[in-house]
Order: C-alpha cells, then sequence, then structure tokens
C-alpha cells in the first residue's frame, strides 16, 4: 500500500482512499513522510478520532476531506501542520463540539463544512482567523441557538466575521426559533 500511495502523490498530488479501504480505523501521517499531497480524500472510512500528529506529513495539503467517517474526537493543535489548507470537509461525523482553537493556524482556509454533526454550540473564537473563509456549513447540527457569529437580518442568514460578510453560507433547512 505505501508503494502505490507514493506513486499516487508523485503523479497528481492528489489520494483518494474512498473506493477500495473503507474501513481504515487509523490515521497515519508516516504514510506520508516524503509527501507533497494537495488534496486527500479520506471519507467514507472509520475514523474515529483525530490525534495531534494525525498531519504532520502534510504541510502542503490544500483540501481534506474527512465527511462520512465517526469522528467524535478532535485535538485541539490536529491542524496546525496544514497552514496551506483551503478546504476541509468534516460532514457527517459525531462531533458533537470543536476546541475553540482548532482552525487557529488555517488562516487561509475558504471553506468549511462540519454539516451533519452533533454539534450543539460553537466557540465565539471559533473563527477568529479565518479572514478568508467564503463558505461555512453548519446544516443538520442540533444547534439550540445560532452561532455568535451569524445572525439573521430581514429573513436572510449571514455570518459576520470582523466586519466582513461570507459571501455564501448554508446554514439550516428548516426555520430556526429561539
Amino acid at each position: 500500500m505505501c508503494r502505490k500511495i507514493t506513486n499516487l502523490q508523485k503523479k497528481n498530488q492528489i489520494l483518494n482512499l474512498k473506493k477500495k479501504q473503507k474501513e481504515i480505523q487509523n490515521f497515519n501521517s508516516k504514510l506520508f513522510a516524503q509527501s507533497n499531497l494537495k488534496k486527500l480524500k479520506f471519507e467514507r472510512n472509520k475514523l474515529s478520532t483525530l490525534e495531534e500528529d494525525s498531519f504532520k506529513h502534510l504541510k502542503d495539503l490544500e483540501h481534506l476531506d474527512l465527511s462520512d467517517n465517526d469522528i467524535s474526537e478532535v485535538h485541539v493543535d490536529v491542524m496546525k501542520y496544514l497552514k496551506n489548507l483551503k478546504k476541509l470537509d468534516l460532514e457527517n461525523n459525531g462531533l458533537s463540539a470543536l476546541p475553540t482553537e482548532f482552525l487557529k493556524k488555517n488562516v487561509d482556509l475558504k471553506h468549511l463544512s462540519l454539516a451533519g454533526n452533533n454539534i450543539e454550540e460553537l466557540p465565539c473564537e471559533f473563527l477568529k482567523y479565518q479572514y478568508e473563509l467564503v463558505s461555512f456549513n453548519i446544516t443538520n447540527n442540533k444547534f439550540s441557538s445560532l452561532p455568535c457569529h451569524v445572525i439573521n437580518r430581514q429573513g436572510e442568514q449571514l455570518i459576520l466575521f470582523r466586519g466582513k460578510m461570507i459571501s455564501r453560507i448554508f446554514l439550516f433547512k428548516h426555520k430556526v426559533i429561539w
């Protein structure tokens, strides 16, 4: 498997592990030690935890898709090595909370999807460093109120971030009343 991954990385800098490897439970970043991967699709596996060094060797990664796993725990510093990350997809996992500093080092993040989890609340400082964010999907979670970044103005759902309105946001399929 290591040889196949290395060859894939050199050819097109994209690795998709969704079709044949549907039972992967642990993410070992050592497999990617010599990697310059830009895109990693690790969807539809059985990951449950993201450890601090999970992505240590993926410093060039721009797109990470971890959707449709069983992720319920993430280390506060798991994303610190992914400073070039532009798109993060954590849809349809078992996340109920995320640490305030989770995305601190990901200042170039443009697209973030947390849809289909069990999140009830996001810390007010959660998107503090994401100046480039243009889409933020939090549909199908268990919010009892909108995150403090989100306001409801004349029926439109908007996200405000340091005075900048993000151009696209997907929030709820049903009306939220609080």
